[in-house]
């Protein structure tokens, strides 16, 4: 394990026999790949079994101890491919939401995967609610339910999109 973020492992073939017998050691950096959370990981073997660890952790594991109770491998840039000691903390799951507000890397509105309105949408709806429509046939429409236009209409949610409207 490198600060660099790097994972390193002994090449096959190269265990305590073969370093007495040659004197010397090959290490090989181990492929990456990337979840679908966007985080890189490795194969680790434990008991014979792969095991895929994330990098984050596992660097800020090897850097900063093990992981406290209740706390998150947090990143301080927000780069969730930075695995450098050095921007890797523990932190507390409101603390790593607070900096990913901070970063504008966290989802929100059409970023959000299961959105079923987009911002334009949104956007629509707001400046018809505010002509006199009513809700349900709006909730119809965009096949939402009603209860999501109530909070698009009272601000408590999409107030990133109807802030700018008023």
């Amino acid at each position: 394990m490198s600060d660099h973020g790097e994972v390193w492992s002994l090449k096959k073939g190269d265990g305590q026999h073969s370093r007495r017998r040659w004197g010397k050691t090959s290490w090989r950096r181990l492929k990456v790949d990337v979840n679908r959370y966007g985080y890189e990981r490795v194969a680790l073997m434990r008991d014979k079994r792969s095991v895929q660890v994330t990098v984050h952790v596992a660097v800020c594991e090897a850097f900063h101890g093990p992981r406290p109770f209740q706390k998150v491998c947090a990143h301080n840039d927000g780069n969730k491919r930075n695995n450098r000691a050095s921007n890797l903390r523990w932190a507390t799951q409101m603390e790593n939401t607070l900096d990913s507000i901070r970063h504008g890397t966290r989802a929100v509105g059409e970023r959000v995967h299961t959105a079923k309105l987009t911002n334009a949408d949104v956007r629509t709806i707001w400046a018809r609610l505010q002509g006199g429509e009513l809700g349900t046939t709006l909730a119809r429409e965009y096949k939402v339910s009603n209860g999501l236009i109530t909070s698009i209409k009272n601000g408590r949610t999409w107030r990133h999109v109807t802030s700018a409207i008023h």
